[in-house]
């Protein structure tokens, strides 16, 4: 939620490296699965655009991913 936060509207916020969860990966610290990501967005109340995740694979650990996440832009009303 922090990186969100201090990103400024639309720009990218990228999250690299994740494991995930303990009981899906014993050897590895533990994380989250990728789907966690979008249902965060609503718990958390982050302000991120939910169709902007895109995840990949890491080349170098097995079975970590980076997640990609776009800021929302400021909205503008009309008047101003």
């Amino acid at each position: 939620g922090e990186m969100v936060r201090i990103a400024k509207p639309g720009k990218a916020v990228i999250v690299e490296e994740v494991s995930h969860p303990y009981c899906d990966e014993r050897w590895d610290w533990g994380g989250v699965a990728p789907v966690w990501w979008k249902g965060a967005v609503i718990r958390y109340g982050w302000d991120v655009d939910p169709t902007s995740f895109k995840f990949e694979k890491d080349t170098i650990f097995r079975n970590r991913y980076h997640v990609f996440m776009r800021k929302n832009k400021v909205k503008r009303n009309k008047s101003g």
